[in-house]
């Protein structure tokens, strides 16, 4: 292990002893109080409208752990023999562990997403009609019918297009290589507009033209040049060794992705999310073109009362904000609502 290797285990796991300490210090089996164990803030943002909601009359104190790891750890380190179970509850990601055969020690504390994180609860047909209707003001169904239509359309596509990249994670999850994920940056491959999704050109114009004049190429073939050509430009700015990856692994990863039951299963949050504020951009642009209309037929409208209003969007959604708004505007995730009362009913 290197220097700063060692450092940052070091580190981590000074972080998980200290939430450790804290819960000795505050732990009563006699107070109405549960200690929630989270990976970071924004999850408990997320978890503390439902555990709000059934733990009435309960003071909730949460302890932000700094990564899945360092929570684990910290259920690890406690004494339970010291402790009820059912008032420690612990909340983690399940990230890509299925897909790798992690099988982590768990307890019926400790709660782990059905999907791969927590951001992915939050792209949901559900959150795109509340955005329409709350925040931009959409109140006609056949509107909101035919927004979410697209909606569901241009993620269809999104999925179909994010697999050969989470194909290509997993070759490097799967062999514990490095491979920085933050480098991968959907928005140089794929854009929204019109609420439709597009992919972005990655072939050059002459490299395009070869493989189009091949008397000799398939349709096959021109998707897997281009497919290639995308993750080559992945591998180049997120990986040191390139000799890993292998396209026969590729297939093989993918083939696994199609087997899921569903495609939040295994597409990171973070990507979810671009998704989303992608589309949040989208929107805005269309309703932008709708009050044009609007505003051409107003004109021709006589009495102010009479005239069709217009759409406007009234609170800017973000990275910063999403998970103060829509944990308390949605229905509780089925997963969320069976964990939280199998504890709070053994109380």
């Amino acid at each position: 292990m290197s220097f700063i290797d060692s450092f940052f285990a070091k580190k981590d796991q000074i972080r998980a002893s200290s939430g450790v300490f804290r819960l000795r210090q505050k732990y009563s089996s006699n107070n109405q109080e549960v200690h929630i164990f989270v990976e970071d803030e924004d999850d408990y943002v997320f978890y503390q409208i439902p555990l709000k909601q059934l733990y009435v009359d309960y003071k909730i104190i949460p302890y932000f752990q700094k990564g899945k790891k360092n929570v684990l750890d910290a259920y690890n380190e406690i004494n339970w023999t010291n402790y009820i179970k059912e008032k420690v509850l612990f909340f983690i990601d399940k990230d890509f562990d299925d897909l790798l055969g992690i099988n982590n020690k768990l307890d019926s504390n400790v709660f782990v997403t059905k999907y791969y994180s927590i951001e992915n609860y939050l792209v949901t047909v559900e959150v795109f009609e509340i955005i329409l209707m709350r925040f931009f003001g959409i109140k006609e169904r056949i509107l909101i019918d035919e927004f979410l239509g697209k909606i569901n359309n241009a993620h269809n596509e999104f999925i179909k297009n994010i697999k050969s990249i989470i194909s290509l994670i997993l070759i490097y999850r799967k062999e514990s290589k490095h491979m920085d994920l933050d480098k991968i940056k959907l928005s140089n491959f794929f854009y929204l507009h019109n609420l439709d999704f597009f992919k972005r050109k990655v072939l050059s114009v002459e490299d395009y033209n070869i493989i189009m004049r091949d008397p000799n190429s398939t349709n096959f073939d021109r998707v897997k040049v281009r497919k290639e050509k995308t993750l080559n430009n992945i591998l180049s700015e997120c990986v040191e060794d390139t000799s890993v990856y292998d396209y026969a692994k590729l297939i093989e990863n993918r083939k696994t992705l199609e087997t899921c039951i569903s495609e939040k299963i295994y597409i990171r949050g973070k990507y979810e999310f671009w998704f989303l504020f992608e589309m949040l951009t989208s929107i805005e642009q269309t309703t932008k073109r709708i009050n044009e209309t609007i505003r051409s037929k107003n004109v021709l409208i006589e009495k102010e009362c009479d005239k069709i209003s217009l759409y406007k969007k009234r609170t800017d959604i973000n990275a910063n904000n999403i998970f103060d708004i829509f944990p308390s505007k949605i229905k509780m995730p089925e997963d969320i609502k069976t964990f939280l009362e199998l504890n709070y009913n053994r109380l």
